[in-house]
């Protein structure tokens, strides 16, 4: 069994906008979380809602009532997603030794977080991040599946990259608090990373 440390703190950062059913499911898939190569880890979530009209906010406290994980909200008024990522460090990388983010719209595997965790612990990286595969509640066009909008570069792991999106990362914290707003504003509405 590897292990990150035996008393890992990990803060997992949600920010949403706008989609309670689809934060809904991934808070669901968090709770399902397996761990077989590493101790399970402490963790906590926190949810930062991008809406000033907190359209998350019933969502996350249904959740709360049953999650495996204390469970925190917060909002983000200034759109974008570099402020709520923003917002999400400040929330919790001082309390936790790494930071993992994920999307609203993404629905990680039972094992998401122990491989994750595994990499980092047998690589020692400050950084690892996985694949964002999409997914379609209905088969798309013929022209999107032409035009490859979807398909992104696989790396077999432990391949050190020297780019990488924040949808599906674990990051040191201590990359993160280094920094005021490691996410930079400028890009906010444009992917921030």
């Amino acid at each position: 069994m590897t292990k990150p440390s035996p008393a890992a703190r990990i803060g997992i950062c949600i920010a949403t906008y706008r989609r309670p059913r689809m934060l809904a499911t991934l808070l669901k898939a968090l709770d399902r979380q397996t761990f077989r190569k590493v101790r399970e880890p402490h963790v906590a979530v926190v949810v930062i809602d991008n809406d000033a009209d907190e359209s998350a906010r019933s969502t996350v406290e249904r959740a709360a009532v049953r999650a495996r994980w204390p469970l925190c909200y917060g909002v983000e008024p200034r759109r974008g997603i570099s402020y709520a990522r923003n917002c999400g460090v400040t929330a919790v990388a001082r309390e936790c030794d790494f930071v993992v983010f994920v999307d609203d719209d993404e629905l990680p595997r039972r094992n998401w977080l122990d491989e994750l965790l595994s990499v980092q612990a047998r690589e020692n990286a400050d950084v690892v991040a996985g694949p964002v595969l999409p997914r379609f509640d209905e088969l798309p066009p013929a022209w999107v599946e032409r035009g490859r909008f979807f398909v992104r570069p696989r790396y077999r792991t432990g391949h050190p990259l020297s780019v990488a999106g924040a949808g599906n990362a674990l990051v040191r914290s201590g990359l993160l608090t280094e920094q005021s707003g490691p996410f930079a504003s400028q890009f906010a509405l444009s992917g921030a990373e």
